[in-house]
């Protein structure tokens, strides 16, 4: 007597060819979704990233700065550095220090990770350098919270980048 099989639903069009099962309409499809950041958690990952930029600075004009005050001062631009390259750094895995401890992560709009990938990281946190663009930021930031596209500043819009929930 022969035991009956079962079969498991296909749920990609490459584990149906595996199986040898049909995709068909109804057969659900797993894709991954990702959450994009609110506003509160964006504003307090920037917050934490504007204090990580003081406390290096003071830091490093202090140490060094005390002893040798022209190259502290050169030195301290490696924190406005942190400032605008913090979301493609390579050792912190593409993540500013305020987005890891958040559990954010910025992200291109196909979802690949911004370590390493420096133009887009350049474009999204350089508009915050020009001034009063923080403030211009915040506001559109407020304005969009339903928006379709989601939680997009000017500055993802023009480097193709999203902030998402990764923890």
């Amino acid at each position: 007597m022969t035991e009956p099989t079962t079969k498991q639903a296909a749920t990609t069009p490459e584990s149906a060819a595996a199986t040898g099962n049909e995709l068909t309409a109804s057969t659900p499809v797993k894709t991954p979704t990702t959450a994009q950041a609110s506003l509160g958690q964006r504003a307090g990952a920037y917050l934490i990233d504007i204090g990580v930029m003081i406390g290096l600075s003071i830091v490093i004009s202090g140490i060094v700065g005390f002893a040798l005050p022209k190259i502290g001062t050169l030195l301290s631009l490696v924190s406005w550095a942190y400032l605008l390259f913090r979301d493609c750094i390579p050792f912190l895995d593409g993540r500013s220090v305020g987005k890891k401890l958040l559990g954010l992560r910025a992200v291109t709009t196909d979802g690949a990770s911004l370590s390493g990938n420096w133009s887009p990281g350049l474009i999204r946190n350089a508009v915050l350098f020009i001034p009063f663009f923080p403030l211009v930021e915040f506001i559109i930031l407020c304005t969009k919270q339903d928006a379709p596209e989601g939680l997009l500043r000017l500055g993802d819009q023009w480097a193709g980048t999203k902030v998402i929930i990764d923890k």
